[in-house]
Formats: structure tokens, sequence, C-alpha cells
């Protein structure tokens, strides 16, 4: 159930963020803009992990086919952090250029500060995993989500969120002053 209920909802953000052949009833980017050329033009590209999720939900989740019977075990797995990064993104490209006066009142409540470029790095200080430990991040990446963390919680009974940092080096630098083992994570790679 999970399973699909993922799948179903990264088709419904691609939907939204790369509209093909929408219904004229549908909410796609393109909305947010003085004409759809205007975000065709400035929209980012669709990664090659990205182009295939359309087919694979529709043939592999949405749609009862034939085609599942053609799909080997290790074709079938998910790398959902791996899409969950694409997507989040290509989301935050968006949320960079989207007018904000055409957000909702709610979102605005929701964003009581903007959100930090892509391009910042966290650390998070563990000081109960395996002793102590560093790991670095990409701001945008699915764990740390520019220091708010998978659950978006400030309990701090494990570890703490440092940042944000403009560099890989910076990061770095205060991840060694931790004490603790430094890393890089594994599913963002920061370098």
């Amino acid at each position: 159930m999970l399973y699909s209920n993922l799948s179903l909802f990264m088709r419904v953000l691609l939907d939204f963020l790369f509209a093909e052949s929408p219904r004229p009833d549908d909410v796609i980017a393109e909305d947010y803009f003085s004409s759809s050329d205007e975000w065709l033009r400035i929209k980012v590209n669709k990664s090659e992990i990205l182009k295939n999720i359309h087919t694979r939900v529709g043939k592999e989740v949405a749609h009862l086919t034939y085609f599942r019977q053609t799909i080997t075990p290790e074709a079938k797995a998910w790398n959902f952090i791996e899409i969950a990064n694409e997507i989040n993104s290509a989301f935050n490209s968006f949320l960079e250029i989207v007018p904000k006066d055409l957000l909702g009142t709610s979102w605005h409540k929701s964003m009581e500060k903007e959100i930090p470029p892509t391009n910042t790095y966290f650390v998070y200080e563990n000081w109960v995993a395996e002793g102590r430990k560093a790991k670095i991040h990409f701001g945008d990446c699915s764990y740390c989500n520019f220091g708010k963390g998978m659950h978006e919680t400030d309990n701090e009974t494990n570890g703490r969120w440092l940042g944000p940092f403009t560099n890989f080096q910076e990061a770095f630098n205060t991840a060694t002053e931790t004490g603790g083992r430094v890393s890089q994570c594994k599913h963002c790679a920061p370098h």
C-alpha cells in the first residue's frame, strides 16, 4: 500500500511540474506564470530517473497490465530516496522562481522563512549512534530537508542539525570540530 501511494504521489508531482498533455482542469506549474511559454523556457530538464516514473507507475502500479509479467525481480526495485531527491530538486527550482503572490495563504504560513538555495550544506551531529558522528548533507537531501530532518522536529535527543553552510569545506570543518567521526550522506553524496 505504501509503495503504491508513494509511486502515485510521485506521478502527481511530475505531472504538475512536467505536464505533457494536461486536461483542462489539471493544476500544473505553467498555471503560475504569465504564459505557458515562460515556464517552459525556465523549467529544469527532466532527469533520466524522472523520465521513467510516469510509465513505470502506469504499467506497474496504476493499471493491471501484461507488461508486469515481463519485469524481472531486479528491475522491480524502486530507489525512492534517489527519486525523492530528484523530485525535490525540480520542485525547489519551481519554488525559487514562482511569483510568491500566486501561492495561497496557507503556503505563506507554512513557509516562515525562505527556502535556502539548493546548493547549501548541513551537518547532522549525532551524539548517540555509534558513539559520536557528524554526517554532511546537501540541504535539499530528503534526509536533511534544509536542516529540519525527515520528520521536521526540533527534538535534540539524539543529535542536532548544524548549518546552513555555503560550501563543502565549511561544512567539513564544522563536522570535524564536533569531534565525531565525519562522513558524507550516501544518498545525496555531497562534495
